[in-house]
């Protein structure tokens, strides 16, 4: 008995622990199972990521849609009509849009660029009048008033931009990037030309050129604004370029305060 167990202690000792096939195997499975992880921490990153682009990309509809919106209800804005007018409180200057004073308060141009249409509105503001430019600023200097002009177009990087023209610095005109990655801006005008006959305002849509082979710019009721972006989740290797993917174009239909009623 005595000779029997120290051999079998032994031997039992031998053949502890894992064998070389096994220590293989288990480092294979581990490793099969940190690259699923690492697969499945990628996916989620890759779709966080695209949801964070997606929802830049809706901030940035919603910012430009919501700007071009507040400046063209306000075309043909004045302060108190009843001791100003059109003429008087929306003068011309060396680098004026529009050709003539007062009306009318809106114009554009077809294919301004190759970016697409042009939009043009005008209006005044009375000293601390709550009313705002396409740049956010109000008029806090000028008395009694100051006039504005705000052009829209999308330049040739791909931002929606604001050129700003004022009355009280009628020699320049101040160019502001407003949202980035659109690739173009069509516009589309609400026109009344038969006089109201309808009980509406608006009787057929035109482009910028067809308004103006027409003579109806003092017509226009109404805005049709469409603004195609980028999709921010395949941007071309070198920045947005003209033939990077798109997403649906967003349109808004914005009435003019002057002829409308809006406001």
């Amino acid at each position: 008995m005595s000779n029997f167990t120290p051999t079998h202690t032994l031997r039992s000792r031998g053949h502890s622990g894992f064998s070389l096939v096994e220590l293989m195997v288990a480092v294979a499975i581990a490793m099969f199972l940190i690259a699923g992880l690492v697969t499945v921490l990628q996916n989620v990153r890759t779709t966080s990521a695209m949801q964070t682009q997606m929802a830049g990309l809706q901030d940035g509809e919603r910012l430009a849609m919501t700007m071009m919106a507040g400046v063209v209800e306000s075309a043909g804005y004045f302060p108190n009509p009843n001791l100003n007018t059109a003429a008087a409180t929306m003068p011309i200057g060396a680098a004026s849009s529009f050709t003539t004073a007062g009306t009318p308060a809106v114009i554009g141009t077809s294919a301004f660029n190759a970016q697409g249409d042009s939009l043009t509105v005008r209006y005044a503001a009375a000293l601390n009048d709550n009313v705002f430019n396409c740049q956010g600023g109000s008029n806090t200097t000028v008395a009694p008033y100051n006039s504005w002009e705000n052009t829209f177009y999308v330049n040739a990087t791909y931002q929606l931009v604001c050129a700003l023209w004022t009355s009280s610095a009628p020699g320049k005109t101040v160019i502001q990037p407003l949202v980035n990655g659109v690739r173009s801006m069509t516009v589309l005008y609400g026109v009344q030309t038969n006089g109201g006959g309808n009980g509406t305002c608006t009787d057929t849509y035109m482009t910028a050129a067809q308004v103006t082979a027409a003579t109806d710019w003092g017509n226009v009721c109404s805005a049709v604004v469409t603004l195609t972006f980028f999709d921010p989740t395949v941007p071309a290797p070198a920045g947005f370029v003209a033939a990077s993917p798109t997403v649906p174009p967003v349109t808004r239909v914005i009435a003019l305060m002057q002829t409308a009623g809006v406001l």
